[in-house]
């Protein structure tokens, strides 16, 4: 009995330390494909590299800023992200390696004419 209640308190502690907010990730990856639209592309890095969805990144090269955007999917080794800033058009291609940071999410900012209404 006693050895089934060790194990059970070790087992639990270990699975305690597991859980905790992720840490912010930075990686090197590719992307795969591009929409017509330039607007969605898939990434070759998934969730086993610390992607989930929802989460917002710079991507960008060694030279240039590149550009921002939302992870909308993710599967093991695979991302889909939709762009909404965009400081260099050039890097939206396939077959292209880029840096990624894991950033904040994008802060709201009012407008002039909606500033009465807040």
């Amino acid at each position: 009995m006693r050895i089934i209640l060790i194990l059970f308190l070790f087992t639990t502690t270990l699975m305690a330390q597991q859980v905790g907010p992720r840490k912010p990730w930075q990686m090197v990856g590719s992307v795969l494909k591009v929409s017509e639209q330039k607007d969605v592309l898939l990434f070759n890095k998934g969730y086993e590299d610390g992607v989930a969805e929802g989460d917002h990144a710079w991507f960008w090269s060694h030279d240039s800023k590149g550009f921002r955007a939302e992870c909308l999917k993710v599967s093991e080794s695979r991302s889909v992200w939709q762009l909404y800033r965009v400081e260099d058009e050039e890097l939206i291609k396939t077959d292209i390696a880029l840096l990624a940071r894991q950033s904040t999410s994008p802060i709201f900012v009012p407008s002039p004419e909606d500033s009465d209404r807040l």
